[in-house]
């Protein structure tokens, strides 16, 4: 049974797309949605995600609820109305140019700027995004918005499994889950 989740406090620059990466990782989305002004098309900072069963669901709120998203801590929880159906599905959605790199084993006091460095000599970095904990320390996880994909594979292939501070990088591609059949 599909479960619809609410998340609040979302920054400007999330899209539906961006939504559905970051809930991906604990489990199938289903479809998402960031409300946006009917007069100015502008995100309202809010939105729902729509995932596939409900283990997930508590998976991703119990991961989520209080992270911090691009400087705002974000709300994540049950919908009220369990019948609202996000817009756009991911396969409705045009794809970006960017690729998303997930990194892990993050130095607690690295910076976006120290991550954006590491990757550039692969190619442009567009955005670094770091995970934090509910209490807002950082938990060793980051998403790079690097190239296309060539460019995210070259720069896998020069920095998983280095050394960074002292602490071992696990990079990857940041991949979205599909709905798998029964």
């Amino acid at each position: 049974m599909a479960t619809n989740i609410f998340v609040g406090g979302l920054p400007d620059s999330v899209d539906e797309n961006t939504l559905e990466e970051w809930f991906s990782y604990h489990g199938d989305v289903l479809g998402t949605e960031v409300v946006r002004d009917k007069n100015t098309g502008l995100s309202r900072h809010f939105g729902f995600v729509l995932m596939a069963d409900p283990h997930a669901a508590h998976k991703a709120i119990e991961g989520l609820d209080g992270c911090e998203w691009d400087g705002r801590i974000i709300e994540v929880k049950l919908a009220n109305s369990p019948r609202r159906k996000p817009s756009a599905t991911p396969k409705d959605r045009p794809e970006t140019r960017y690729q998303s790199i997930y990194v892990s084993g993050v130095d607690y006091g690295a910076t976006p700027e120290d991550l954006s460095a590491l990757f550039s000599p692969f190619g442009e970095v567009k955005h670094v995004r770091m995970m934090l904990t509910a209490k807002g320390l950082p938990s060793g996880v980051a998403f790079v918005t690097i190239g296309d994909r060539e460019t995210a594979e070259r720069a896998i292939a020069g920095v998983n499994g280095t050394r960074y501070c002292g602490r071992r990088l696990t990079v990857a591609l940041a991949r979205r889950q599909t709905r798998r059949a029964a």
